[in-house]
């Protein structure tokens, strides 16, 4: 009797994953979550060891997360002359209000003196402008090239996300992500107790990019945006009040 060894290949359609790319919609108000690669087949593979998946997890988590430099917006003193680089980048926040944010939420008319209160602090990044390494030299700002910017203020203690835009020429490249790190970043390094924002419910994708990065929802603020647009609010703890 003679037996036939028959040897079974699994057969992988690669091109059938949609890039993170791909999958992800935009999210309301011109911000995006952007995911600047993909994991390396080899860290899905069945026939790759524990250590080559987690190398490959590791390196596809570098790469995501590209290091882009996120600059602080120096104090608008009243005095500022309307051409010193400070109040050209304010002037270029304000083009991108009218451009992003519906006229009725944008703060396009009254930007510079958002920003001159003592406690508002607004966060910006350049197209391409990428940590270098140590010794980087930080080029002076150029106003065309903004990439995107946050505002957010604070109390004694808890701070507010009120602004998050990213130009449309600039989205799915982790800017809008950056932006959020580097925020949470500065209300720690100010020892608050939490974070919080709110958003339109029906922004799915910006309700997952804020729960993506610890935010959880506290409640849901009727009429918040209009009469007919509810808005949550989504809150990250930072310490517990019993730490301070």
């Amino acid at each position: 009797m003679f037996w036939k060894r028959i040897i079974l290949i699994p057969v992988f359609d690669w091109h059938s994953r949609a890039s993170a790319s791909e999958r992800m919609p935009e999210l309301g108000h011109g911000v995006v979550m952007a995911m600047a690669g993909e994991a390396p087949a080899m860290a899905s593979s069945p026939f790759c060891t524990s250590e080559e998946r987690r190398d490959g997890a590791m390196a596809a988590d570098q790469e995501a997360q590209r290091a882009w430099r996120v600059r602080t917006l120096p104090p608008l003193l009243s005095r500022a002359s309307s051409s010193s680089p400070t109040a050209a980048l304010v002037d270029e926040f304000a083009r991108l209000e009218r451009r992003i944010f519906p006229k009725h939420e944008s703060l396009s008319s009254s930007f510079a003196q958002e920003v001159k209160k003592r406690n508002q602090t607004v966060l910006y990044v350049l197209k391409d402008d990428v940590v270098k390494g140590e010794g980087d030299v930080e080029e002076t700002a150029d106003p065309a090239k903004v990439a995107g910017y946050l505002m957010y203020s604070w109390t004694s203690l808890a701070a507010s996300i009120t602004k998050l835009a990213v130009r449309d020429t600039c989205r799915r490249q982790g800017y809008g992500e950056a932006l959020i790190h580097a925020a949470v970043q500065h209300i720690r390094d100010r020892r608050l107790q939490c974070v919080n924002l709110h958003v339109d419910p029906t922004r799915s994708a910006a309700v997952a990019l804020y729960k993506k990065n610890g935010f959880l929802i506290e409640t849901t603020v009727k009429s918040y945006y209009a009469a007919d647009r509810d808005a949550y609010r989504m809150a990250l703890q930072l310490t517990s009040p019993d730490a301070l």
